[in-house]
């Protein structure tokens, strides 16, 4: 008995919508390798298949011009391999691209006014490989640099990473560092962004290393105490002075109950910055400054992190806890008082507003361990 086939499959393994032609030749010419598992068009060998195309379609697509970017077709009769599209974003990147011909005879694809070129991508291996940051085009699609650890990404993804910076509320330099060994970003075309990010990140790690002295949980080695501080404390950036800020313990809880993500850098203020917001003056202690003044979550004994409606201090998991919904009802956020230190007492009302002063002097005195 014969076995008659059934119409094609209108929709390709992809997805793609295919027509009836396209579809009639994918279910007649499409196989898979049994050793190699590759698909391949058994009409021309073309691996992987040319799906969407007849094997004429698809030798006549090879001898387009395209975009040397987004690979969409020029409508030119140009025969550059390095021709351009009109899309205004492939001609900023023509713009930053180096372009210059190597001594091998290929193009460079680095960005202009390099003191030295980026090595060929075509001649090391890396033609077809794809930029660890975006993971959606190679690298040859945008102008790219080497950092100082050799890794190579493109330009544009790396920028937009440092203007970016941390996504979270607290400070975090994951950002300013490769996606692929963690070295600190280093290249000349980053160098004015990076002293600032350098700077902040040496701010922190003496704030933290500070604080960690004045605890007593110093071992007296930098190193070793560096990164016992940085993982131990919570560290914010005061979006009204751009000083960062100390905000608990990292191990505290703070991050309970998810919403992490869901907060205004405009909400993000110091203790002294806060302070003067709500009439308070600029609280000012006389050994360490204003740096380490710090205030009450309101509705409970945490450290407040967020200042918001310019009257309203937020530990990180209250400030969750009321974008969640308890904005509704502000009672269900008070908590009781869990620590020994003097303050007034918790509140959804300013009644709970509270400035306990420089933590550094409070520690050194030994009246209160450090609140978490």
């Amino acid at each position: 008995m014969a076995v008659t086939q059934g119409p094609p499959e209108r929709v390709a393994p992809d997805g793609q919508l295919l027509s009836e032609k396209h579809a009639l030749h994918l279910q007649r010419c499409r196989y898979r390798c049994s050793s190699c598992r590759e698909n391949f068009c058994l009409e021309c060998k073309t691996m992987p298949y040319h799906t969407g195309k007849t094997c004429e379609e698809h030798e006549a697509s090879l001898a387009q011009v395209r975009c040397k970017y987004c690979s969409t077709v020029v409508p030119s009769r140009s025969t550059s391999k390095d021709a351009i599209c009109t899309s205004r974003d492939c001609i900023r990147r023509k713009n930053k691209a180096c372009g210059r011909r190597l001594a091998c005879g290929h193009h460079c694809d680095g960005i202009a006014r390099e003191g030295k070129c980026l090595p060929c991508l075509k001649c090391n291996g890396k033609e077809g490989d794809f930029c660890n940051l975006c993971w959606v085009e190679d690298l040859q699609s945008a102008p790219c640099v080497q950092l100082g650890c050799g890794h190579v990404f493109h330009w544009h993804c790396i920028a937009k990473r440092l203007e970016l910076k941390w996504t979270s509320s607290k400070i975090s330099f994951t950002f300013a560092k490769c996606a692929l060994c963690s070295e600190m970003v280093k290249h000349p075309c980053f160098d004015s962004v990076m002293s600032k990010i350098i700077k902040l990140k040496s701010r922190v790690e003496e704030a933290a290393l500070e604080r960690l002295r004045y605890e007593g949980l110093s071992k007296g080695d930098k190193a070793a105490d560096v990164q016992a501080a940085t993982s131990r404390y919570n560290f914010y950036q005061c979006h009204r002075c751009q000083r960062p800020y100390f905000g608990g313990v990292a191990d505290c809880g703070a991050d309970e109950g998810g919403g992490g993500n869901q907060f205004k850098r405009e909400d993000l203020v110091c203790g002294s910055c806060s302070g003067a917001k709500v009439g308070n003056g600029r609280p000012n202690c006389s050994k360490h400054g204003d740096q380490y003044v710090e205030y009450k979550c309101r509705f409970c004994c945490s450290i407040a992190t967020f200042f918001c409606f310019g009257s309203t201090h937020f530990c990180e998991s209250c400030h969750n806890a009321w974008i969640a919904g308890s904005n509704q009802r502000p009672n269900v956020l008070v908590k009781p008082c869990t620590c020994s230190e003097k303050h007034a007492k918790n509140s959804s009302t300013a009644s709970g507003e509270h400035c306990f002063g420089c933590s550094l002097c409070r520690i050194k005195s030994n009246e209160s361990k450090p609140l978490q």
